[in-house]
């Protein structure tokens, strides 16, 4: 009876079937490392079916044996990615901060915390969306949006001179959008005019191919404000700004 179970086992290599008649062996022979062959083959088969939830179970099991432990993790990332993808921000965002430095899990962490930040945004949780684009304040994005609250009133107070600091820190992070409304700001719309650096910021969002920033500029160029007048270079960004679809109202609007 003991030759038959070892021999049927040996034929059904890797399945749980297997797994299940070295396990009632015990101490036979080495049925004990053949159990633990069997679940690391399981687990590798859970894997490729993206079944991580399986496959982490098995691999948690089997402990040190064999490159368990690196197949562990990448089971966990896996698992992470699929909810990652799947949009479930806070699940993905634990299982990628429990992974530390394994590839690019901090990374990933930070985009599901602001991709959560986002999501409550659009809900109308405006003070939560605030809270967590804080926890990210090198995140250029993040920046961004925090700008976008203080200049709105969104979640805080509203403060302009805080909207610009964080446009500002955006814009360093070459956001067109940011360097966009930070030259606006300082053209005079809430903060302390400065026509030199509000060109210095337009100019730089303009030159992204940002159209806005593009007739902003040629603004500047026909009225001298940040830059020496120059009708010439005024029409090079105006063609620049229709090219890209630019509304001939708003070019009109910008002459009166």
């Amino acid at each position: 009876m003991t030759f038959s179970l070892s021999r049927n086992a040996r034929f059904t290599q890797f399945g749980p079937a297997a797994r299940e008649i070295f396990a009632a062996l015990g101490d036979y022979k080495d049925s004990a490392g053949k159990v633990m062959e069997c679940d690391y083959g399981m687990a590798r088969n859970e894997m490729a079916a993206e079944h991580y939830d399986e496959a982490i179970e098995i691999l948690e099991r089997l402990g040190a044996y064999e490159d368990a432990e690196a197949l562990l993790e990448e089971s966990r990332y896996g698992k992470a990615s699929l909810l990652f993808a799947a949009g479930d921000w806070d699940p993905a965002a634990e299982l990628f901060e429990n992974l530390g430095d394994y590839k690019d899990s901090a990374e990933r962490f930070r985009e599901c915390r602001y991709q959560k930040a986002l999501s409550v945004f659009e809900d109308g949780a405006y003070a939560e969306a605030v809270a967590i684009f804080q926890e990210l304040p090198d995140d250029g994005n993040a920046q961004f949006d925090l700008g976008l609250c203080y200049a709105n009133g969104y979640g805080v107070e509203q403060d302009l001179g805080q909207a610009v600091e964080w446009f500002e820190k955006a814009a360093g992070q070459d956001c067109a959008d940011a360097q966009y409304l930070t030259g606006t700001l300082y053209s005079g719309a809430g903060v302390e005019q400065d026509y030199g650096k509000a060109f210095e910021m337009l100019m730089k969002a303009a030159e992204q191919g940002l159209a806005n920033a593009q007739l902003a500029v040629a603004r500047c160029y026909l009225r001298g404000e940040g830059v020496k007048q120059n009708d010439a270079k005024a029409n090079e960004w105006i063609d620049k700004a229709v090219e890209q679809g630019m509304d001939i109202d708003d070019i009109i609007a910008m002459y009166q």
